[in-house]
């Protein structure tokens, strides 16, 4: 079962995500990575995986960190 200050974590962090997915340059992202996926000549993209954390134990501790402050702060 979720609890209450779970839910308020995810909302917070859902809201989070939602702003920064709204920033206009996030707007030119999509646009370019459509073009691309369309195979037309744009300028190469770059696609950075930050999600993983496997081999790289000081970006998991650092992202926990980052959690848990958020964590406390909702």
């Amino acid at each position: 079962m979720i609890t209450a200050h779970d839910r308020r974590t995810l909302r917070n962090l859902a809201r989070r995500v939602a702003e920064l997915s709204s920033l206009p340059i996030m707007a030119e992202r999509r646009e370019m990575w459509m073009r691309h996926n369309s195979l037309e000549r744009v300028r190469p993209m770059i696609l950075k995986d930050t999600h993983t954390c496997e081999g790289h134990p000081e970006r998991f501790t650092r992202w926990t960190a980052i959690a848990r402050e958020l964590a406390e702060n909702s």
